[in-house]
Parts: structure tokens; C-alpha cells; sequence
């Protein structure tokens, strides 16, 4: 009886593990997502940033 609700409990405990394994591995790809977002939003930043310089410089 014993060895029957271990093998339950392993089962569970395997499905479980799988299902986080799952979860990380959705959470890992939202974060690389949000890494490549915020590379793009601070090159664009960058770009703004110079085109105002020029813009000054030419002004001046």
C-alpha cells in the first residue's frame, strides 16, 4: 500500500515539476521580450537625443 502512494505522490510531484519547468520557461521568453523592448526604446531615446543636438547646434 505504501509503495502505491509513493508512486502517487511521485507522479504528482512529477507533474507538478513539469508544470513548472513550463511557467520559467514562458517567463524566461516575456523577459527577453522585455530586454529587446528596452534595448529598442533606448536606442530610439539615443536617436531623439541627438537629432534635438543637431537641431540646437543649428539654431545656435
Amino acid at each position: 500500500m505504501a509503495l502505491a502512494e509513493r508512486k502517487k505522490r511521485s507522479n504528482e510531484l512529477e507533474e507538478e515539476n513539469i508544470q513548472l519547468r513550463t511557467a520559467i520557461r514562458g517567463r524566461d521568453a516575456s523577459l527577453d521580450n522585455v530586454k529587446s523592448e528596452k534595448t529598442n526604446i533606448i536606442s530610439e531615446k539615443k536617436s531623439i537625443e541627438a537629432k534635438y543636438v543637431d537641431e540646437i547646434i543649428l539654431l545656435t
